[in-house]
């Protein structure tokens, strides 16, 4: 993608559409989208950690579109690194 092209995903009225569909599978499952160890490279997402988001050996992360629209890696679901608000503040409640 072009910058000018991953600008507009933070643009309205796309931006609130992708927030909506990040809601919806945000219920159901985790979302490589909340995880605070991802990063955005370009138009990919990727783990800080280092482990592969993708099946592929030459792993290059998800594309920033489908992690934006709710897309979660199978990996992010179960990671022990996973790392999000909602994690943090079930392990304050039980100190």
């Amino acid at each position: 993608m072009k910058p000018e092209e991953l600008q507009r995903l933070y643009e309205e009225p796309l931006a609130t559409q992708l927030e909506a569909m990040r809601a919806e599978a945000r219920s159901k499952r985790r979302l490589t989208f909340d995880c605070y160890n991802t990063r955005e490279r370009g138009d990919r997402v990727i783990c800080w950690l280092g482990i592969m988001l993708h099946n592929d050996s030459l792993d290059c992360g998800l594309p920033l579109l489908s992690v934006l629209k709710g897309r979660s890696a199978l990996i992010c679901q179960k990671c022990k690194f996973y790392s999000d608000d909602k994690e943090e503040g079930k392990d304050d409640q039980n100190d």
